[in-house]
């Protein structure tokens, strides 16, 4: 059997020195790949494979079965949920309770478009990321949790990005910031 899901880790380029994993996200299991130099596998003598038990869950009520994707922007890694389809681009992230440090959701669009969010039925505080086909920010827009208050882009762009505010505002992510994998995952 083959792995279907995303191989990175969500964090920073710094943590992930350390160690590479594999989320399947149709069963719930997360595959740490440890560095032979990284304490991970000082622990382990054989090899460097651990599953990691804590991170089996219900994947489904989770990430909604949407495919995941892995982002790299101004040297955070962010593991995304893909929104392709209509049926994804207007579920987005509805109902969810919370969202992880180093997640979010990639909007996709097939061609450049004026591009609006809302956030109905949407609980968790999210900036909105404007995004060009070249991986440019080219704007950011707080939003409100359980309001219909559009948010539009000013420019034509072909991606949104929603991340959680607080977590967004410790880093250094910021307007004309690039997303350098952005090709990688559009396909």
């Amino acid at each position: 059997p083959s792995i279907k899901g995303m191989i990175g880790l969500s964090g920073t380029f710094k943590e992930k020195s350390l160690a590479t994993s594999i989320f399947d996200p149709s069963v719930g299991i997360i595959i740490l790949l440890a560095k032979k130099s990284s304490f991970f596998c000082a622990l382990h003598k054989y090899n460097c494979i651990f599953f990691l038990a804590a991170g089996i869950f219900i994947a489904p009520d989770i990430y909604g079965n949407s495919p995941i994707g892995i982002l790299e922007i101004e040297n955070n890694v962010i593991k995304v949920e893909l929104a392709r389809t209509k049926k994804e681009h207007a579920r987005g992230l509805m109902h969810r309770k919370s969202l992880g440090k180093y997640d979010g959701m990639l909007f996709i669009y097939r061609h450049k478009t004026i591009l609006c969010m809302w956030m109905k039925n949407t609980f968790i505080p999210l900036t909105v990321l404007f995004i060009d086909e070249r991986g440019y920010v080219l704007e950011m827009k707080d939003m409100i949790p359980n309001t219909e208050t559009p948010h539009c882009s000013t420019n034509k762009v072909r991606f949104a990005l929603e991340l959680e505010t607080k977590w967004l505002k410790s880093t250094n992510i910021k307007s004309k910031s690039r997303i350098t994998n952005l090709n990688s995952i559009e396909n």
